[in-house]
């Protein structure tokens, strides 16, 4: 069985072991400039040596971290010795270990990332299943498109260790990708997707998602689980007997199985080196940034608290006035695509960017709209993630302040849900498509998980949640949107949400929540409770506020008070569009989480991570053809 860790000529292992204090974080290789500087010697004393081909040799790239560094420069010694005996094409050369296969094929083999192909989502990117023809094999692509030094840490730390292992119940690599700011790590394809998808019903895939996995659940018999245990075990002997190393994120979504059942260990990005006394005993090494699933992670990890990584940012440009003229032509009416308090959004197309933006232009003289601006530019230049809105760019004359978002080909995601909103010249398409059940649900997943990232991550409240504020793709991947009135979080001196005073009030009507529109209190749970109204819209397709309905029943939660408690009568109340396919079970459970979320009491409402928990339980009902239902006017 080969061995990860061997020592370099010239060294013995017991100076590798020695050197083997602590296991540190992975960092980054650098890629630099070419120089017509020969390649020397690995283990010369120059701590970097350049090649004609602009790869860095670093013998201590794992900084102190002995074991890693030992196979790393034992990859680098196999690879210059390739070049010298003529077995690797110039074109190839490519220090990192695995195979490498081309973003072409990525890209074909995800039929252009399609949510067919979609597998599942990490902390740093997203997995889908690939068809790579060349080897004749299927694949899931973990993609990464995050440029912080953690992510690259972790993705090294997986190709290093998986390059390394070969183990019936480990994860196969069959190869990896560099793109411009993409990583992909290819693994085999395992039909059966991850065990915990075996174990809890709200962690399967949507429907429509997923191709290629068996997605039939069949409860696990106790001659199932045992060998599953057992694979598991024999994966982790293997792992700290053979490749000296500790896995660290062991929990059920991280086994996968095969057609016959076979668990696969997978998810290296933790991985770290075993560390052993001068004697050969393993002996426990400090970390520098505590990871881990709660509940799965042992206690002597979790001693001291996680600290928090600040979310990278992305970049954004000052643009010219000239641009934004040339990109709306003259702000043609033709590129119009909407209008709000204080001004004008049109669709901009960017050449020097090769973006297409949607510019909202509003007037330097207004001040209120001022502080707006200034919100969103703040919050916006903060954030990435995949359910929010990105910034392109911002620009400022002497009349005018332009904010410049990614364009959204499909609108806002009102104009899918009433009849009365038309679609917006600038889109340029045709009438909106029906929203199916399944995709409400995973419009609805999306926008919790957005206001999850802004309560735990950037510790800001949204303030003003509604339909027209979450836009949609191409593939109606929702994005939420108009930062306006986004407000930091306020906590007491024990580190705990507290709520804070704002002036003036500002808000929608009938998404509001009460603390706020009558006292002007804000906290994270006044976007949980727009959050249980904006659910309520989604899936009824009525309005939030509505003057046409009577007083009583303006409000959507005073328009359903006659069903709020019979579970019944709610499949009366759901949109009219939706005929009669959708689950009768997600429908209840829909309901119940938007009822907790409107909770009149503040404490009383769930955070947004246990009411995405709840949604997501909902999304994983079957969806069926039920019998039509007489539909009635509730007021």
């Amino acid at each position: 069985m080969k061995k990860f860790f061997c020592c370099h000529k010239g060294e013995s292992s017991s100076g590798a072991v020695e050197a083997e204090e602590q296991t540190q974080p992975l960092q980054p290789v650098q890629l630099q400039p070419s120089s017509s500087q020969p390649v020397q010697d690995p283990q010369a004393s120059s701590r970097s040596v350049k090649d004609e081909n602009e790869a860095i040799f670093d013998e201590n790239l794992f900084d102190n971290n002995e074991g890693l560094n030992l196979a790393w420069r034992n990859l680098w010694k196999s690879y210059e010795d390739a070049k010298v005996t003529h077995r690797f094409v110039a074109a190839t050369h490519d220090p990192y270990p695995g195979p490498k296969i081309k973003w072409s094929e990525i890209f074909q083999g995800t039929l252009n990332f399609r949510n067919i192909n979609y597998l599942g989502r990490g902390n740093f990117g997203e997995v889908y299943r690939c068809d790579i023809p060349r080897l004749d094999k299927t694949g899931a692509a973990k993609v990464q498109n995050n440029p912080s030094e953690e992510a690259h840490a972790e993705f090294l730390a997986e190709i290093t260790t998986l390059h390394a292992a070969n183990h019936p119940n480990v994860i196969t690599l069959l190869g990896k990708c560099f793109h411009q700011d993409h990583r992909v790590i290819v693994y085999e394809f395992m039909h059966r997707g991850s065990l915990d998808h075996h174990l809890f019903p709200n962690t399967r895939l949507l429907r429509g998602r997923g191709r290629g996995l068996l997605q039939v659940y069949k409860v696990l018999s106790w001659t199932m689980r045992l060998r599953i245990a057992v694979g598991v075990a024999k994966a982790l002997v293997y792992l700290h007997e053979e490749l000296k190393m500790v896995h660290r994120d062991v929990k059920v979504s991280n086994v996968l199985l095969d057609k016959k059942f076979v668990p696969k260990l997978t998810d290296f990005g933790l991985a770290s080196c075993i560390v052993e006394d001068e004697n050969g005993v393993e002996k426990r090494s400090e970390i520098t940034l505590i990871k881990g699933t709660p509940g799965c992670t042992a206690p002597e990890t979790e001693e001291l608290e996680t600290p928090r990584v600040s979310p990278p940012r992305l970049p954004y440009f000052t643009l010219r006035w000239e641009e934004i003229l040339e990109g709306t032509q003259n702000l043609d009416n033709t590129n119009l695509l909407g209008e709000g308090n204080f001004g004008q959004v049109y669709r901009c197309n960017l050449p020097r960017l090769n973006q297409v933006g949607a510019a909202k232009i509003q007037k330097v003289e207004n001040e209120e709209a001022k502080t707006e601006f200034e919100a969103e530019i703040t919050t916006l230049h903060r954030a990435n993630h995949p359910n929010v809105i990105n910034l392109l760019g911002q620009c400022v004359t002497d009349e005018d302040r332009v904010i410049v978002y990614q364009f959204m080909p499909r609108g806002s995601l009102d104009h899918h849900l009433y009849a009365d909103t038309r679609p917006a010249p600038g889109l340029q398409q045709q009438r909106n498509a029906v929203l199916s059940w399944e995709r409400r649900m995973s419009i609805a997943l999306g926008v919790a998980e957005a206001l999850i990232y802004l309560h735990e991550e950037l510790k800001t409240v949204h303030r003003d949640l509604k339909v027209a504020n979450v836009l949609l793709d191409e593939d109606f991947v929702p994005k939420l949107t108009d930062f306006g009135l986004a407000t930091r979080m306020a906590h007491d001196g024990n580190g705990i949400e507290k709520q804070s005073q704002i002036d003036p009030i500002k808000g929608t009507m009938g998404c509001i929540a009460p603390e706020t529109e009558g006292s002007g209190l804000v906290s994270s749970k006044s976007d949980v409770y727009s959050y249980g109204v904006f659910l309520l819209t989604l899936f009824t397709g009525r309005k939030a506020f509505d003057r046409s309905r009577p007083v009583a029943s303006r409000k959507i939660n005073g328009w359903l008070m006659s069903v709020w408690t019979r579970e019944e009568y709610l499949p009366i109340v759901l949109d009219v569009a939706l005929g009669n396919t959708y689950s009768a079970e997600g429908i209840k459970r829909l309901f119940q989480a938007a009822r907790m979320c409107m909770d009149p009491n503040v404490l009383a409402r769930p955070t947004m991570r246990f009411v995405e928990t709840m949604v997501r339980q909902a999304a994983a009902y079957d969806v069926a053809t039920l019998p039509p239902v007489l539909r009635r006017d509730l007021v």
